[in-house]
């Protein structure tokens, strides 16, 4: 297994992991499946600025993960919304976490201070997997998402990866960090142990 960039050519397989989550759960609001189209224009959207990694084993996505820009205004530069999302067969295989490790990594390389996930509830695994993390609790958010004929809570929790120093520097887009050996070095090392 290893863990690389996204490309737009991965994005049927990306959509291919994303559709059930959409049709058979909350766990994503998303209700109607993007096309491919759409789906390669969040890619590159989101890449200009943040990672989204994906994890494969012989040409097979397994689950991708990926950061995208809290909020608009200037102000919430330092902080990221993360998402991932892995296939039913690879699940139990440390993917997410991976995924995880390499895609915090990158973003305290570019000096992104807070990383938030949001999680409809109940989601045990999800849960745990952020607290595995280090990420914690911090806001229920409750019935604020109405889905699949149910009112659904959603809960906050947050990873601080960098100080909130008075003095913050602008955050490194991803793109231009992209061809940085220690990134490679980041992605190399995740793959390293998502193979042990």
């Amino acid at each position: 297994m290893i863990i690389r960039y996204a490309e737009p050519q991965d994005v049927p397989q990306m959509l291919s992991i994303y559709a059930p989550y959409i049709t058979d759960s909350a766990i994503t609001f998303e209700s109607v499946l993007p096309t491919n189209t759409e789906f390669e224009d969040r890619l590159n959207a989101v890449t200009t600025g943040f990672p989204w990694l994906i994890c494969e084993e012989q040409g097979i996505i397994l689950g991708y993960a990926y950061a995208a820009r809290h909020r608009d205004r200037i102000a919430y530069q330092w902080s990221v919304e993360s998402s991932v999302y892995v296939s039913p067969d690879a699940q139990g295989k440390g993917v997410a976490r991976h995924l995880y490790q390499a895609m915090i990594a990158i973003l305290k390389l570019q000096g992104i201070v807070n990383i938030y996930a949001l999680i409809t509830v109940p989601n045990v695994k999800s849960i745990g997997l952020h607290e595995r993390l280090g990420f914690r609790e911090f806001a229920l958010f409750n019935k604020i998402g109405y889905k699949n004929s149910a009112w659904h809570d959603v809960l906050w929790m947050v990873l601080v990866i960098n100080s909130h120093d008075m003095e913050q520097s602008d955050p490194l887009l991803f793109s231009d960090l992209k061809s940085d050996a220690r990134i490679s070095e980041i992605l190399r090392q995740e793959s390293l142990l998502l193979n042990v």
